[in-house]
């Protein structure tokens, strides 16, 4: 007899333009099969930066939340326990010389 139990997994990107780094962050359990599991989500922006970042996360198609933040960040966990075989994470930001940056992060198999 043996046990299957789900692995504790985070998948992270990071950018950098105009003198921003803008990272993101899912944190996942990685289950046997195609149902993993979302426990967070976060980002980090570092530099110059001005006005309200954009976020949206979700699973493979679907769209759990969107939303915006201030500051050098946002940590959110409002879904966790939603269920999807892959779950991506799409940040946006406005640097201080007027462009955006965007990143987006998606879990993965390999990670």
């Amino acid at each position: 007899m043996y046990v299957l139990s789900a692995e504790a997994k985070k998948s992270t990107g990071s950018k950098e333009k105009d003198g921003v780094t803008l990272t993101g962050v899912i944190n996942w359990l990685d289950k046997p099969g195609t149902q993993n599991i979302l426990t967070s989500v976060s980002a980090t922006r570092l530099g110059s930066y001005t006005g309200t970042g954009t976020y949206s996360y979700g699973g493979n198609n679907q769209i759990l939340k969107s939303g915006t933040f201030s500051g050098s960040g946002f940590t959110d966990q409002d879904n966790w326990g939603a269920v999807n075989l892959i779950f991506h994470l799409n940040v946006s930001t406005p640097t201080a010389k007027g462009n955006t940056l965007s990143l987006q992060v998606r879990t993965s198999a390999l990670d």
